[in-house]
């Protein structure tokens, strides 16, 4: 199994926002914690892109639609992106982040911006904002994350999503859908979505070991705060679901 494993967050000048820091250090602290270890190599936009060697390739939220570099970074190292995913490699995207790797994006005031065609998807916005807990059904545990979204997604036909909503809106106010699983792609629109969800944090990690080995299994953890924490919220959300 891999002892050491190499984070690459993209554009992290500009795609920083609402805790997606958090994302990272999920990651990193859960292979530090199994005694693996992890390097983290930031990209500002601008700044030329090198994936080689990256195990984890991350993209946070931000305020990209009217950052010309941004997108035109996007466009010139789409190619890159694209032939990483297709290599089975690991590519974690959230909110803005994640819509930006779609086919298309439609914004409120009617601009459609082509994405990067990474994941089949589409985003479309709307004037109502949702903002919220959340929980869905990933792997028979269930996920809590705060969304906070006027974007929504749209997947194509038959494209895997990472699971059911249970509390909250999600990808639309037309299914139940959350976020999307598409090779080794995972994409949600939400902010912080690993910190109190090891099992999502895990299963990612799993994901870039099981590249080398498939066999490969993560040495047990005590998560004892973090289910405390998960369960003491889903209680509270639950009970407010019935007022």
């Amino acid at each position: 199994m891999k002892n050491n494993v190499k984070i690459v967050w993209l554009w992290n000048d500009a795609m920083n926002r609402n805790g997606s820091q958090g994302n990272v250090l999920a990651l990193s602290r859960r292979l530090e914690w199994r005694g693996i270890s992890c390097r983290i190599q930031t990209v500002a936009v601008g700044e030329g892109i090198s994936l080689d060697d990256c195990d984890i390739l991350y993209i946070g939220a931000g305020l990209p639609y009217d950052n010309p570099a941004l997108l035109t970074s996007l466009e010139e190292n789409t190619p890159l992106i694209k032939d990483y995913v297709n290599r089975g490699k690991v590519l974690l995207a959230v909110c803005e982040g994640f819509e930006l790797l779609g086919k298309s994006i439609t914004l409120a005031d009617g601009r459609k911006l082509r994405g990067a065609g990474i994941g089949p998807y589409t985003t479309v916005y709307s004037e109502k904002r949702v903002a919220g807990n959340l929980s869905f059904e990933f792997q028979k545990s269930s996920v809590l994350c705060f969304e906070n979204h006027a974007g929504e997604i749209f997947p194509e036909e038959g494209a895997d999503v990472l699971g059911k909503v249970t509390i909250g809106q999600g990808n639309n106010r037309k299914d139940e859908g959350f976020g999307l699983w598409y090779k080794n792609f995972f994409g949600a629109p939400a902010y912080a979505l690993l910190p109190n969800n090891p099992v999502l944090t895990d299963a990612i990690l799993l994901a870039v070991m099981r590249r080398e080995d498939p066999k490969a299994t993560l040495e047990a953890l005590n998560d004892s705060f973090e289910t405390l924490a998960h369960d003491q919220l889903l209680a509270r959300l639950k009970q407010e679901g019935k007022k």
